[in-house]
């Protein structure tokens, strides 16, 4: 499909075309990785293929409407050449890897390998992957220079105060404190170096690389280590259907090129040594925080927290493609925390965390945060913060903690069961009672206590105030939540009495209305530009997974209907590629679209419906 983008950004006219280019010039050596190379994106397809022939139309067609001084972003391989061998030769293990360990043939079929060695298959089913690659190589955008100023004053502050101070205990005086929150309340994050104490700091780092698996680690996980997962592992795991197709689909989708992670959990010093101190210390920060009025209001009920997660991205460009946490506010977290724990590292070993402005659609760079020793980086887990994981060419070790809204927990069934079963409570506060403070009726709160005590050598913290009829309603309910309400009527009774205490249905068909609400009205994209709805598209139940990248939101939803009324027909194409596989159309029926705003916009994030795709990139819609 054609498109027409205004193509100059704000950067290019304030920078001119030379300057722009060479900045366009560093980004993408930075992005090829050790080896460097030409920076393009090689393209491999079989030329006999119409499938290869209509993905190829609308390659060329996006490349032309880039801006110019960014182009070319690909290079075309018609296979079988020397040229196209050679890309597959050096893309095989990487190719095998996401086919299963089985051999990839190339025949009828498209695929892209990135500059830092990533690959992309099949772009012939889904070349808007291959689309999104190419925007994001062509534009993002830098820091501004307003953003930046007010970024390092914060920091600045901070930074003299670490640089003064004792590694561990610099930061936990009130005042400093109140700095940190000032940082969240006006950038949306911070950091902080020399976090903990040195030797529990290299503790961490040594126990982790040392419990890290030798070799791949496959989709089934190994030594207590998985692969990590995205909305994609969610929509497979959930899918019907046969129970080796199914697990198929949910080991392709944990080898998929948009999340390169292998990460343990760890509750105690057994699994993971120094996780104990982490908590602790994180713990004290974010009980802090609640008491500064800067952020006191976005941190109500935030007494809870996961388990540690301790993630490793082994090198080989492993990456996470940009997202953000809890977009929905659907899953709890709203405070998002990471500790990374690298040892010499080198702006060459990548794997730096990108850190974007708001909302999604969002192509301007806020910050790159090295991943270096010792540094903690906090950030909000709203759609305020997007961010993503950039390619890493060596091992990248984090320990990311989020802190979690009790009372947003209660309004969503799979929330509630974690947060009475899984998260701890944090600081060594009283678990009920922080879990009744939560609770929006008498009715509530009472139910809550009774859940909220701690079991301790046969009896519970209270076991006093509690009746036998209360002890054994806490066990029907727990009984119930581990049996995720199944099995049994006495299980399927629990969940009607929870949902009508805590409003659990009406809160999905609430988020599911403003949902297809959003799509109706990305759809009419569609009606203007002459297109049926692609194949596979179904308005219903958003995909919701507790690392799921964004799907809408109230900001994202307002921008996209600006950005609909701005659309307008200027042309006509011949064929067109859905995400969800090719449509052809009569020549004539798809007309190109000029999108009216200031600076270019990928057409990714411009003109998408992304809680129609479940696995995480926000695709185009021709």
């Amino acid at each position: 499909a054609h498109f027409r983008v205004e193509a100059t950004t704000v950067r290019e006219r304030a920078l001119g075309a030379v300057a722009f280019r060479a900045m366009v010039g560093v980004g993408r050596r930075l992005q090829g990785g050790p080896s460097g190379g030409d920076g393009l994106i090689a393209v491999v397809y079989d030329p006999s293929a119409s499938a290869c022939q209509r993905a190829l139309d609308i390659v060329r067609s996006r490349e032309s409407s880039l801006p110019p001084a960014t182009r070319p972003t690909v290079k075309l391989l018609e296979w079988p050449s020397p040229a196209a061998d050679a890309v597959l030769a050096g893309a095989d293990a990487k190719l095998r890897e996401q086919n299963l360990g089985r051999a990839y043939e190339m025949s009828g079929k498209m695929v892209a390998v990135l500059p830092s060695g990533l690959v992309l298959p099949d772009c012939h089913l889904d070349v808007m992957q291959l689309i999104y690659e190419m925007e994001s190589v062509s534009m993002i955008q830098p820091p501004r220079p307003e953003m930046v100023a007010r970024i390092e004053g914060h920091l600045a502050w901070l930074q003299a105060l670490q640089k003064s101070g004792q590694p561990g205990m610099w930061w936990r005086a009130p005042q400093t404190i109140s700095r940190v929150a000032d940082a969240l309340q006006d950038i949306a994050f911070c950091i902080l170096d020399d976090f903990l104490p040195v030797d529990l700091a290299e503790s961490l780092a040594d126990g982790i690389m040392a419990s890290r698996p030798q070799g791949l680690v496959g989709a089934e996980g190994r030594d207590g280590w998985t692969r990590g997962g995205t909305a994609r592992a969610a929509e497979a795991i959930s899918a019907g259907g046969d129970f080796e197709a199914r697990n198929e689909r949910l080991a392709r989708a944990l080898v998929n090129h948009t999340r390169g992670d292998i990460l343990k959990y760890s509750d105690d010093e057994a699994t993971m040594p120094g996780t104990r101190g982490l908590c602790s210390a994180v713990d004290e920060l974010v009980l802090g925080l609640k008491d500064c009025p800067q952020v006191a209001a976005r941190l109500e009920n935030v007494d809870f927290a996961n388990s540690a997660m301790c993630t490793i991205y082994p090198g080989g460009a492993s990456r996470y493609i940009k997202h953000t946490d809890n977009s929905l506010m659907t899953d709890g977290r709203r405070l998002t925390t990471i500790l990374y724990l690298n040892k010499g590292w080198e702006p060459g070993h990548g794997g730096q965390l990108r850190l974007f402005e708001p909302t999604m659609p969002s192509t301007t760079i806020k910050r790159d945060v090295e991943p270096v020793l010792n540094r903690l980086l906090l950030f909000w887990s709203t759609e305020e913060v997007p961010h993503e994981v950039l390619s890493s060419f060596r091992d990248r070790a984090a320990v990311s903690i989020w802190y979690i809204c009790a009372r947003e927990c209660l309004h969503a069934e799979d929330s509630f069961k974690r947060l009475v079963t899984k998260c701890r409570c944090i600081g060594g506060q009283d678990r009920a009672a922080r879990l009744c403070a939560a609770a929006t009726s008498p009715a509530q709160a009472a139910l809550l206590h009774v859940l909220g005590a701690e079991v301790r050598g046969g009896g519970t913290n209270g076991a006093e105030a509690m009746s036998s009829a209360e002890a054994q309603d806490r066990q029907e309910v727990l009984a119930a939540i581990a049996h995720d309400f199944g099995g049994c009527e006495r299980n399927r009774r629990q969940r009607r009495r929870l949902d009508a205490l805590f409003g659990w249905d009406e809160r999905v068909a609430r988020v599911e209305e403003e949902v297809q609400a959003a799509q109706v009205e990305q759809l009419k994209l569609f009606q203007q530009m002459g297109l049926p709805v692609p194949p596979g598209i179904r308005l219903g139940k958003p995909s919701i997974a507790s690392s799921a990248p964004p799907l809408l939101t109230e900001e994202y939803v307002r921008r996209t209907q600006h950005r609909s009324e701005s659309c307008k027909s200027v042309g006509v194409a011949e064929s067109v590629a859905y995400a969800d596989g090719l449509a052809a159309v009569p020549p004539g029926a798809v007309p190109t679209v000029e999108i009216e705003q200031e600076g270019a916009m990928p057409l990714v994030r411009a003109m998408a419906v992304p809680a129609l795709f479940p696995d995480g990139i926000a695709r185009i819609l021709p």
